[in-house]
């Protein structure tokens, strides 16, 4: 449910099936999935301020995270032998 509704890529189901599996309204759920997308973001926010100096530093370490979550993983190597 949070790979689709946090907007990750490969989700299977479509809103309604998971609206349907929360046993929500659609507006209900569009609701909770905005406070909950807005909370998540917040507490990244707040472990990486953690850790930088600046705001300076701190967009561009989220810009970072954003940029690396939004890029296809690498391939796995395939072992030989």
């Amino acid at each position: 449910m949070l790979d689709r509704g946090l907007g990750w890529s490969g989700s299977l189901r479509s809103t309604a099936e998971l609206t349907a599996a929360a046993g929500m309204t659609p507006r209900a759920f569009a609701t909770a999935l905005h406070r909950f997308r807005r909370a998540f973001r917040q507490s990244i926010r707040d472990e990486v301020r953690r850790l930088v100096s600046t705001e300076d530093e701190l967009e561009e370490e989220i810009g970072y995270y954003l940029r690396l979550a939004s890029s296809q993983p690498p391939a796995m190597p395939v072992a030989e032998g």
